[in-house]
């Protein structure tokens, strides 16, 4: 592995020269193109929410990558972080072509979301105030940091990008008015605030899109949100943003900052209030909050979130997402449709610098995305975990762009000259157009000037055309077309197909198969990864819908023929919908008599009653020896029919049946995290397992959806003798 300090100044290099090759058109990010997704492939969860955000949210294939990941969701240190996470991500970034063009990093779900920096300053000393932990997010945001193992990561006001208002603002060292800014990746930023093109510190705009573990969301929910999020985009919300001012100290560290931004979003013809009350009740229009309280419950509230809504929480444990932390998460939220929210995952000790100022509602309803006013209204995010959709954009004037040149579906060869025109809908120019190839960026025009694209370059067959046109202004927000387009240069062709063609459960058989003449191998792909490959112009290939998880997926194909891109063809890409099985039907009779526990029964023949299962050694506490037998069993009841699911670390034997549908076996576990999805019907089932401990007496198993806990008498019971 390349030493970190001399990885993060060689990227950072090699980003600068990427985008000063393109100085003068790169502007800033905000579109699917500037987003680079990374999934755990190993979690069904992660899978589904990635796929439901690539197609709301058109992100190219090239963008996609997947990390294997079972080491955990809770907690990492910045070594596990910084060689199985950070450096393969930038790594790979840089390896597709895409330095220059990525402005954001984004999470799908089951990921650590903190992330423990003790180790990288072993001679630091830090006051309570400042504990040295990032969230994963905000980890990558200071990436450079990070990498170079520097303390300033902790710094209460290493964010540059903060625009303030003046005298709202929280830092006695920006004083200055500074308006709000879009924002890419190779900008650098002075300690006063200043936009440095070349030099300053830059950043990397990231969030993570769901927590489905731990105190987390159902995946139904975090698609909720995301589908809303993505619908909200332009349409500006007839809500009333509501800012909490109440006695609580939590309230109180914020509200030097309310009326100004009441004001400004009044302003910008956006409704806004102060309430007297910890969360706005009976409102059907929410449209924003600002709020300040230990625990809440939104249901109680009585009050409706409009689609595309930031609602901030502040408090000491609402971005602790592991099991038996205390206070309301901030993923209440989000179960009631925000597009976004966060809370810290360390104790912040009311400090502001910690938490978005009220300023965040403003650079929102100006036009920023999510991930945009997050960063602008935060000093000092390390602690900070931010959840939900970063493109969103609900006060954007988002151009409508037209090009003509080009149709969908055309045959082409040669060299194309695309003519771009665009409006926004709220007024104004458009500054520049930039033209994409199957996700990168080839080249940029001025308005009335033409992008011209040389097909002689690429590959014959598919390809995606995106022109992206950019407003003018320091926001600088864009709107896109996609054009599907043939290339025939050479006259080749290929064809890739599916059996079924348009949906395929997860439990049954898909069949891919491709064909072009010519071709010694035929790669399938599925966003940039590797599912198999075909030997000779045509063949079949068995892909476990598994692999691809639930939801909309695209299947993409590779023909090979040669070194050169000249010698390769790509057929059209397949879209599917993987959807999850049957589900078990509830048990027709379930005991009438049930007490709250897992019954386990021990090697001598006795039964005990299990409570908790937190602590991984229970089966010892229990009376489980080391290479010793064990079988348990346990009622529970699912209220929604849906898919939920089970989390499992052993070591030794582990067998693991709903309903006596085996759904996990393995003979010799090695503690590592798998993720068992199942489908379920409303009602009582029954959960079995059995299996030998190993030679350490550990097993782990947790149940949720929403999230996932370890097995516990309030949802588990065993009949009663």
């Amino acid at each position: 592995m390349v030493h970190q300090r001399l990885f993060a100044a060689r990227w950072l290099l090699a980003v600068l020269l990427a985008a000063g090759a393109g100085a003068s058109s790169a502007r800033a990010g905000g579109g699917p193109e500037n987003v680079f997704l990374v999934v755990n492939s190993a979690s069904w969860a992660s899978l589904a929410v990635a796929n439901h955000f690539i197609y709301l949210r058109h992100i190219p294939p090239v963008n996609v990558f997947y990390i294997d990941w079972t080491a955990g969701v809770d907690s990492i240190d910045g070594d596990t972080l910084r060689e199985k996470i950070l450096i393969p991500t930038l790594d790979t970034i840089d390896r597709r072509g895409l330095l220059g063009q990525i402005d954001y990093v984004v999470y799908s779900s089951d990921f650590p979301t903190a992330i423990n920096l003790a180790k990288d300053f072993p001679t630091a000393k830090f006051s309570d105030q400042a504990r040295p932990a990032c969230s994963l997010n905000s980890a990558t945001y200071l990436w450079n940091l990070v990498l170079s193992k520097l303390p300033i990561v902790m710094d209460f006001h290493i964010n540059h990008y903060v625009r303030g208002f003046g005298p709202t603002t929280i830092s006695a060292a920006r004083q200055t008015d500074e308006p709000t800014h879009g924002f890419h990746s190779w900008y650098g930023w002075g300690n006063r605030g200043e936009l440095i093109e070349s030099g300053g510190q830059p950043y990397m705009l990231s969030t993570v899109l769901a927590v489905t573990s731990g105190r987390g969301n159902s995946v139904r929910e975090a698609i909720g949100y995301l589908e809303r999020s993505a619908a909200a985009d332009g349409a500006h919300p007839k809500g009333t943003v509501y800012f909490a001012r109440t006695d609580d100290v939590r309230s109180k560290a914020r509200v030097d900052g309310f009326m100004p931004a009441i004001e400004e979003l009044k302003k910008l013809g956006v409704s806004a209030e102060e309430i007297s009350s910890p969360m706005p009740n009976n409102r059907g229009d929410v449209a924003g909050a600002m709020t300040g309280v230990a625990n809440y419950s939104w249901a109680s509230t009585r009050s409706t979130i409009l689609p595309g809504a930031i609602c901030e929480n502040f408090t000491s444990f609402g971005g602790q997402m592991a099991e038996g932390s205390g206070q309301t998460p901030f993923t209440e939220f989000l179960r009631y449709g925000a597009a976004g929210s966060s809370g810290t995952i360390e104790e912040p000790y009311a400090m502001a610098e910690k938490f978005p100022w009220p300023e965040i509602q403003v650079h929102y309803a100006r036009g920023c995305s999510l991930a945009e006013a997050y960063y602008q209204t935060v000093f000092a995010p390390a602690q900070l975990l931010i959840v939900g959709d970063p493109l969103c954009r609900p006060w954007a004037n988002i151009p409508k762009v037209q090009v003509a040149g080009v149709k969908a579906n055309d045959k082409v060869s040669g060299t194309l000259a695309l003519k771009p025109e665009a409006q926004a809908p709220g007024g104004g120019s458009i500054d520049h157009y930039e033209l994409f190839v199957d996700g990168r960026r080839q080249a940029a025009a001025q308005p009335g000037q033409s992008l011209d694209w040389n097909s002689t370059a690429e590959s014959d067959g598919f390809h995606e055309l995106r022109v992206v046109a950019f407003e003018a202004g320091p926001i600088e927000t864009q709107g896109h077309v996609m054009i599907p387009v043939v290339v025939d240069n050479q006259g080749r062709s290929a064809e890739l197909t599916t059996r079924p063609a348009k949906t395929v459960r997860w439990d049954e058989a898909l069949t891919v198969h491709a064909k072009a003449s010519g071709a010694r191998q035929i790669y399938v792909l599925c966003n940039s990864r590797v599912l198999g490959v075909i030997a000779g112009e045509s063949g079949e290939l068995s892909v476990n819908p598994r692999l691809l998880g639930l939801g909309p997926v695209s299947l993409q194909a590779v023909a090979v023929a040669g070194a050169s891109a000249r010698d390769r063809v790509v057929p059209p890409p397949v879209s599917l919908v993987v959807e999850a099985p049957k589900p078990l039907g509830p048990l027709k009779e379930p005991p009438k008599k049930l007490a709250p526990g897992l019954l386990l029964k021990l090697p001598d023949g006795k039964v005990s009653p299990v409570q908790e299962t937190l602590d991984p050694a229970w089966l010892a506490l229990a009376g489980i020896g080391p290479n010793q037998p064990f079988v348990g069993q346990a009622f529970f009841d699912v209220s929604v029919t849906d898919v939920y699911q089970f989390q499992v670390w052993h070591y030794g034997e582990l067998k693991l049946s709903i309903d006596g549908v085996l759904l996990y076996s393995s003979e010799q576990g090695g503690f590592t995290q798998k993720f068992v999805p199942t489908a379920l019907a409303a009602g009582v089932h029954r959960l079995s397992i059995s299996g030998r401990s190993g030679t350490d007496v550990k097993l782990r198993i947790l149940f949720g959806g929403p999230g996932a806990l370890s097995l516990n008498g309030k949802t588990f019971r065993h009949q009663a003798r």
